[in-house]
């Protein structure tokens, strides 16, 4: 099964490979809508499915505000994922129809700490190598050991170097992660790959509640890997937080609902009653529509969770995917 999850669940994972010649929206779909309904959504859209266009790449603000106003509503978030298919993006269309409290995250820092040449050099020669890798369908990884390796042997052996790194620099990466003004994204990422996974969980659950959606997302990702890596060894008695997590399902950033998923799907592998009683409580709504997404790879996390919450057995395979959301509506009756 695990093999199957990590097929489906990569591409929440990884980012997002930009800049791609005759990208066009396949998938269009949508998060956040309560009152207001898709067909309303769609007819203020400037674009829809089959046009010429890269989801992937950063919306004009504009945009989102002009949408914002027709619609009525607080704010709209415009943000794409690629590629279900070669050549093919999907653009997700995030509402939050009235002012929600949601995640609050820190104030940015100030700090001037930077990390060293090294692995900043590094992490380019990755970004450049997986670049290539993903678009030559060459993304697989190896989460074993709590961290990414990847498949791809010229990726890996770099990736190995950040074991080094965070055993070395283990106390600038910290320094960074929390104070600097920079860097903090890269940071976060290479402290994943410390030995010592219980030790470094509470310096990136900090992280998570970073003002920068890129600091967010590679903390998560780290954490959703240990958490991974500490279902199979128990032994170590990793602890982590899930709140901020539910809370972060409802988050009108995308990036912060896939990685929640994502740290929530081995969190609810226990079955955790109170876990699965505050999801229900607090983000069942936004559980329904992620499991409706069109796109597999982005709506397998939150169906399992889903699932889980209604008491389903674990199986193989996702129970049917329309079942799963019917029981989930009744829950809201």
């Amino acid at each position: 099964m695990r093999s199957i999850l990590k097929a489906l669940a990569f591409s929440l994972l990884i980012p997002a490979v930009g800049g791609q010649d005759s990208l066009t929206i396949g998938i269009l779909d949508f998060y956040g809508l309560r009152t207001i309904t898709e067909d309303e959504v769609r007819a203020v859209l400037p674009f829809k499915e089959g046009d010429l266009a890269d989801p992937t790449t950063p919306f004009d603000p504009n945009i989102e505000l002009e949408i914002a106003s027709a619609l009525g509503v607080h704010r709209v978030k415009l943000e794409g994922s690629c590629c279900p298919e070669p050549n093919v993006g999907i653009l997700y269309v995030g509402v939050e129809e009235t002012p929600m409290p949601g995640v609050e995250y820190r104030d940015e820092p100030t700090g001037e700490a930077v990390l060293p040449a090294e692995i900043v050099e590094t992490a380019q020669e990755i970004a450049s190598a997986m670049m290539a890798a993903i678009r030559a369908g060459d993304s697989g990884e190896d989460w074993s050991e709590g961290h990414a390796l990847a498949v791809n042997p010229e990726i890996r052996e770099l990736q190995e170097r950040f074991i080094g790194y965070a055993e070395q620099y283990r106390e600038r990466l910290i320094e960074v992660l929390h104070g600097s003004a920079q860097q903090r994204a890269l940071a976060a990422t290479v402290l994943g790959y410390a030995a010592d996974k219980r030790a470094i969980v509470p310096h990136l659950e900090r992280a998570v509640l970073d003002p920068s959606v890129d600091v967010r997302n590679n903390a998560t990702r780290a954490l959703t890997l240990i958490a991974l890596y500490a279902n199979q060894h128990p032994e170590l008695a990793v602890e982590m937080r899930s709140d901020v997590f539910v809370d972060m399902l409802n988050s009108i950033f995308l990036d912060d609902r896939n990685k929640a998923s994502a740290v929530l799907w081995p969190l609810t592998q226990p079955r955790d009653p109170e876990l699965l009683g505050q999801i229900r409580d607090k983000a069942l709504p936004s559980l329904i529509e992620m499991c409706r997404w069109k796109a597999d790879g982005h709506a397998f996390m939150p169906c399992i969770i889903l699932e889980r919450v209604l008491g389903l057995p674990e199986q193989d395979e996702l129970h049917p995917k329309e079942t799963t959301i019917a029981m989930a509506m009744e829950l809201l009756q």
